[in-house]
């Protein structure tokens, strides 16, 4: 298996063919476009891992809750553990 890292906008051709989609403390918002592949990507059978941290959203400007609210979840700006 290979990781190959995009700093570019995310879009059909970086997903297809991925077995994992790993958003790291994303720290800038997302596109409209970039949301829709991800959305597509999912609803397709690809794997996302969202990793977040203290503070949530508003903590890193991004906006990921915009997709996942529209899978049943969101990221909250608290902690679990300190």
């Amino acid at each position: 298996m290979q990781c190959t890292v995009n700093k570019q906008e995310i879009g059909q051709e970086q997903l297809q063919g991925q077995q994992l989609l790993l958003l790291g403390g994303p720290r800038l918002p997302f596109t409209g476009h970039e949301l829709q592949h991800i959305r597509h990507y999912v609803e397709n059978g690809g794997n996302a891992m969202i990793i977040m941290q203290e503070g949530g959203e508003n903590r890193l400007d991004t906006n990921i809750n915009a997709f996942l609210e529209q899978v049943g979840i969101s990221v909250n700006g608290d902690s679990v553990i300190r």
